[in-house]
């Protein structure tokens, strides 16, 4: 069987007749020709062989669990914004200490006791999952016996600050 130029696809075949006839099989007609092994040193491979390293670096230098130092006491101000602050407790979530009743004002001052520690993942020495006593949610404020808001000591830095440097929290 002669096949013509190979830059041209499908093959062309010559039949006994001397003429040049296309493949019988639709679905060759359809398929394009792969390039050579020489243009991809890998060929398919390229993309197992990327997961296999990449997995292997995971395991070797990857994954850790770290325990963070106990948090020292600290406090911050929180002004609550509510139609009857004077209803609201704050409490600690992990603490012994007793909730806070808020005054009428709704300015109070909570304090953060040596907390229980938890571990912070690490991967390839960037932090994933940060547990630290900041960034967990452990400021419960609650309102007629149920917890309406939950929020970590990060979120409630972020908050806007009044001219007294307490932290406006809004309640509904």
């Amino acid at each position: 069987m002669l096949y013509g130029c190979l830059s041209k696809w499908p093959p062309l075949r010559q039949h006994r007749s001397g003429a040049l006839e296309g493949p019988s099989n639709p679905r060759l007609q359809r398929t394009r020709m792969r390039a050579p092994l020489s243009r991809k040193p890998f060929g398919g491979m390229r993309h197992f062989v990327t997961a296999i390293v990449l997995t292997g670096a995971l395991a070797l230098a990857g994954c850790a669990l770290a325990l963070p130092a106990y948090n020292q006491p600290f406090q911050e101000k929180v002004a609550v914004i509510s139609p009857s602050p004077e209803a609201v407790q704050v409490r600690i979530d992990g603490s012994q200490q007793e909730s806070i009743r808020v005054p009428a004002d709704g300015r109070t001052i909570v304090q953060i006791p040596v907390l229980p520690r938890e571990c912070s993942t690490y991967l390839l020495g960037l932090r994933i999952k940060d547990r630290s006593v900041e960034a967990r949610n452990l400021i419960e404020f609650v309102l007629n016996g149920r917890v309406v808001k939950k929020i970590s000591v990060n979120e409630l830095r972020r908050l806007p600050v009044d001219p007294a440097g307490y932290h406006q929290l809004k309640l509904k």
